[in-house]
């Protein structure tokens, strides 16, 4: 089963599309990025409602804003992690610790109240995504928030939501951190199960060995 990985940039961050037997969306933006998500999906040619999964990479605003619309059009089933899940219901963000002085204007800025949900399926750990069409994992990786997961598929392509930032060479520390320790021992953990191309929500993507230079 081949899968395709598509990048939609919607302003300073990223959302993907990955086409399998079915397509699956992870992360849906601002609220306000709804117009250039219809866009990237006409450019694409890909109907809303062969869009069968949503999942939620972590429980903040830019990677939820747009879930409510989003569903509505697509009739998908929405995916998160039950650390996060029982935030995105009470529609607050899940907290992290921001590790510089302008990052934590940047997340009170941006990360307070948001949209209510009332997720689908919660997962409690990995979860195998054949079922939607794809031939990979979704793995437990927290760090950046408690119930941040990554979608690892079997050719070793992987994307993380906000573990990280960088580009092909040099992988860095995201502004935003909850847990420095479980962030690397996530980092780890897709390395070992054979992530070999990181896709980040607001860079480039890595390549596992400036990831692994990063873990050094």
């Amino acid at each position: 089963m081949k899968n395709e990985i598509i990048p939609i940039s919607l302003g300073n961050v990223k959302v993907y599309l990955i086409k399998g037997e079915k397509w699956v969306l992870v992360d849906t933006g601002f609220a306000f990025s709804y117009k250039m998500m219809l866009k990237a999906m006409e450019k694409h040619q890909i109907n809303p409602e062969d869009i069968s999964l949503i999942i939620i990479t972590h429980n903040h605003l830019d990677h939820v804003g747009g879930l409510v619309k989003l569903q509505k059009l697509t009739n998908a089933k929405v995916l998160i992690h039950r650390f996060d899940g029982e935030d995105l219901r009470n529609g607050i963000s899940s907290v992290v610790k921001p590790v510089k002085i302008l990052a934590k204007i940047i997340f009170k800025l941006f990360h307070g109240k948001h949209v209510t949900f009332e997720p689908h399926i919660e997962i409690d750990g990995d979860m195998d995504l054949s079922e939607f069409g794809l031939s990979g994992k979704i793995i437990h990786t927290p760090g950046h928030t408690p119930g941040s997961v990554s979608i690892l598929l079997d050719n070793g392509d992987c994307i993380i939501g906000d573990l990280i930032s960088g580009n092909k060479k040099k992988a860095k520390l995201f502004y935003v951190i909850d847990d420095i320790n479980e962030l690397k021992s996530s980092l780890k953990k897709l390395i070992q199960l054979g992530a070999k191309r990181f896709y980040t929500s607001h860079a480039k993507v890595c390549d596992v060995e400036a990831v692994e230079k990063l873990l050094d």
